[in-house]
């Protein structure tokens, strides 16, 4: 359905947060006691890529439809697109991947695959091993011609950051470049962090000083290409 001017997503009361994959053609709601929400049309992978299957009315249901399988959410992330041919990340086989943040601060991964939003009814969520006390979530899905084999990064109550998934370009943070990292690694040099942040090329950071930091590819001139370790973004405003 399309149009040019908003339209209530029916059904949906004491809504928390919202969270939507790169191409915005799916998206996710939890509410207040933690109930999970999707709709749009999922599993569509690599659009533009040769097998992008077209966007119906029958794949984007109207009412959106409760996910029972994963209780007491309290953030979602977009991780981007994996491999289905094998294990990626957490999660057991992965084309869409997805993560969860429930009330005790274990994270799930899930692969969405299929075309309508009860399709994720069936999925059983996989647990993301060797993370646990996690307050926060933050999904890497990018741009959908960039996001294969990127995922997440992980706020614990301690205020340390863990990063998962592609590193080709140091998105790891940890001083190591890799392909593919299914188990969290703790990002180097980070304390005190507050609030986290990411996308298919970069991680960012937020210490209890105000201080920012970057790692990835640089695109903000503190270093000369590519940083496998944080570095302070200099130049900001107090």
């Amino acid at each position: 359905m399309n149009s040019s001017i908003p339209v209530q997503v029916s059904t949906l009361t004491d809504i928390v947060s919202i969270s939507a994959d790169a191409q915005g053609s799916e998206a996710f709601a939890f509410d207040s006691s933690g109930k999970v929400w999707a709709w749009g049309h999922f599993g569509s992978g690599f659009i533009g890529g040769g097998t992008s299957s077209p966007l119906t009315t029958d794949s984007q249901p109207i009412v959106p439809i409760q996910l029972s399988n994963l209780k007491n959410i309290v953030a979602i992330a977009y991780g981007g697109i994996g491999d289905k041919n094998k294990q990626s990340y957490g999660v057991s086989s992965a084309e869409q991947i997805w993560y969860a943040l429930d009330s005790s601060g274990q994270i799930w991964g899930w692969d969405f695959i299929g075309n309508q939003a009860k399709d994720g009814i069936q999925i059983t969520p996989d647990k993301v091993l060797n993370l646990s006390n996690i307050v926060a979530i933050a999904g890497r899905g990018a741009d959908h011609r960039q996001d294969l084999e990127t995922s997440g990064y992980a706020l614990d109550s301690s205020g340390h950051v863990w990063a998962w998934g592609n590193g080709v370009n140091g998105e790891l943070g940890n001083g190591t470049i890799t392909d593919n990292q299914a188990t969290p690694v703790q990002v180097s040099n980070l304390s005190n962090i507050v609030e986290i942040a990411g996308d298919g090329l970069h991680g960012f950071a937020l210490d209890s000083s105000d201080r920012v930091w970057l790692w990835g590819i640089d695109t903000g001139g503190q270093t000369n290409g590519i940083s496998n370790v944080p570095v302070q973004v200099l130049g900001l405003p107090k």
